[in-house]
Parts: C-alpha cells; structure tokens; sequence
C-alpha cells in the first residue's frame, strides 16, 4: 500500500501576501517618518495602539484572508464527512470478509473430503493411456482394411473408428460388469467379451498373415508362412491393457457425479479467493484513499499555520521597523516610553493554530 506526499502550496497566496506585506511595510515606514516630524508618539505616551492599531488590523486582515483563501471551515467539514463515509466503507468490508473466510473454508473442508476420491490428474493419464493404445491398434490395423480393397483414405477412417471401438469397450467395462448381480455373472461377462474380441481378432490377424504371405511370394517367389497367432496376442495384449487401465483408474457413475462435483467444487474455491483477496485490496485501497486526504488535508493546515506564523513574525517586524524608523526621523531625540516595551501588544486573530 503505498501513498504519495505532496506539501501542498498555493503560489497565488505566497505571492499575493507578499504583495501585500510589502505595502504594509511602506505604509508603516511612511507613517513612522510622518510621525517623527510631529514628534509622536510623545515622551509620556504608554501605548503604541493608537499609532499602530491600523497596521495591526491589516495584519490581521491578512490572516483572515488566509482562512478565507484556504476555505479552513469547507476543511473541516470535508474531513469530518469524509471520515463517517471512510468508517462506513471499512465497516462494510471487514463484515464482508469473515463471510468470504467461512465460505472458502466451508469450498475446502468439501474438497478435503473428495480429495482421495477424485483425482483428476490420475484421470487424464488413463484416458491419455487408453486412447494411446486404442489409438495404435487402429493405426496397426490399417493394413486389414487396406487388405479388404478399401483406398487409403477409408482405411485410415476404418482404423479410427476401430480405435474408438475398442475405447468405447474399456470405457463402459465397469458398466458392463456392474450389470451382473454376482460373481459367476462378471466372470462370464468377461469371458464372452474376450472371446469376441479373441475372434475379431483371430479373423483381422488371418487376413493380415495372408496379405504376409502373399507380398514375400510375389517379393521373392518362395513360399513363406506367417502365423497369425503373434497378431493375435498383440491386440489381445493392447486390449487387456486397456480394460485393466478402465477397471482400476476410470470412475464409475457415482465417481464421475464425484468428481464433476469436485471440479466444481475447485472453479467456486478459486472464485472465493478472488472475492477474498478483492476484499483485501478494497480495504487497503480505502485506508490509502483515507490516508491520502487526511494527508492533502493536514498539509493544507501545516501550510495555512505556517502562513499565519510568518504573518504575525511580519507584523512584529513591522511595530520594530516603525520604532527604529520614528526614532531615526525625530528632530528632537525624545525616545517615547511606549518603544520600552519589547512585547507585542496587539492581538492576531488566526484561523489554523489551533488544528
């Protein structure tokens, strides 16, 4: 949070009471000779007011346009509003804050709870896995369909759509076995389920072996036998990988209803620390909005007291250049008894030396 300080000056002012000041001081040597020459004040004279009463309330004058000129009272009340609406605004955010705190503990204690239920991340892997190995036993299956007159283009379609097959078998495998009521029914379920994919297998891996034998022949003109076992176990392999990877790592129904939750779970846990940190920097934006008036504030105060200081230090230098001036004009060399008194006998009213 960081504020800026700024020492606030009106040059206008500064220039206009120096202005001002100025004149004072002419007039005030001008009546000091003026009256030397009529010999006043006279020798008994206890007080200087009479002689300089009428500087005095210039002075005085001066100060009171300080105030005017600084709009000390529109201040004032600026500052007081200011500080009900800064009270209310903070008031208003920190009883905001602990609701978005008990709301966001509230998002992680349910996520706690799921979080050795669900695991995305374990979940992305065993898709990537099955699509993987689906993905290669299509593309190695390419050739079949090739075999069986198709062009290029309409195997690779054929191979896709065998990849996608044999995902979309491991991907309902757990829906499958969650049909059978008991044991015997899984176990028969399985078997039936390799069995067909034995023999698809079993009749793509015969025509694979034959389109074999038929490219060495017509290569090398001899006779070469290609068993279509090997095949066979390959993509039996691929497909037992996959169901195995779909039983132990892909969610059943209620899994995935879980982890939708959780993942909805995760998109409300980080909108709530977005809310909470918004709150947080609203209130550090309004301490430091606050600070920043209070700041322009109290050195508009500073530099009208200031100002005032050096009005009454002028209207003081002011009453000893009159004495030194009258003294230096008079014919007659009379010191008067009110220049004995060093004080400053007239009042300066100021508007900031009380804040």
């Amino acid at each position: 949070m960081k504020t800026t300080k700024t020492r606030y000056f009106l040059p206008e002012l500064d220039r206009d009471l120096a202005f001002e000041i100025e004149a004072i001081d002419k007039e005030i040597l001008s009546a000091a000779e003026t009256d030397a020459v009529l010999m006043l004040p006279r020798q008994d004279d206890a007080s200087i007011n009479p002689y300089f009463e009428v500087f005095a309330h210039k002075f005085n004058g001066l100060c009171l346009e300080v105030g005017h000129r600084l709009q000390l009272e529109t201040r004032i009340h600026e500052l007081d509003g200011h500080k009900t609406i800064t009270e209310d605004r903070l008031r208003e955010v920190r009883l905001q804050q602990p609701i978005a705190r008990k709301k966001g503990n509230a998002i992680a204690a349910k996520l706690q709870q799921l979080a050795g239920t669900c695991n995305p991340k374990a979940l992305r892997l065993a898709y990537a896995a099955i699509g993987i190995l689906c993905l290669f036993d299509g593309i190695y299956n390419i050739r079949v369909f090739s075999i069986w007159g198709s062009g290029y283009a309409e195997a690779l379609v054929l191979g896709l759509f065998f990849a996608f097959l044999i995902g979309a078998i491991a991907h309902n495998f757990k829906w499958m076995l969650s049909k059978a009521r008991f044991p015997w029914q899984r176990r028969i379920i399985i078997m039936a389920l390799f069995a067909a994919m034995t023999c698809l297998f079993a009749y793509m891996a015969i025509h694979r072996a034959a389109s074999l034998e038929r490219q060495a022949k017509e290569a090398t003109e001899t006779t070469v036998h290609y068993s279509p076992l090997p095949f066979v176990i390959l993509s039996l392999l691929i497909f037992a990988i996959t169901i195995v990877i779909s039983y132990k790592y892909l969610p059943t129904k209620e899994e995935l209803a879980l982890m939708k939750v959780y993942q909805k779970l995760l998109l409300e846990k980080r909108d709530s620390d977005a809310e909470q940190r918004g709150l947080k920097t609203l209130e550090e934006t309004i301490i430091a909005e606050d600070i920043e008036f209070r700041h322009m504030h109290t050195s508009i105060i500073e530099y009208g007291r200031t100002i005032e200081q050096q009005i009454i230090a002028k209207a003081r230098e002011g009453l000893a250049k009159y004495k030194r001036q009258n003294m230096l004009s008079r014919r007659d060399g009379v010191r008067p008894k009110c220049f004995d008194d060093e004080s400053f006998p007239f009042e300066i009213s100021t508007s900031f030396q009380n804040f």
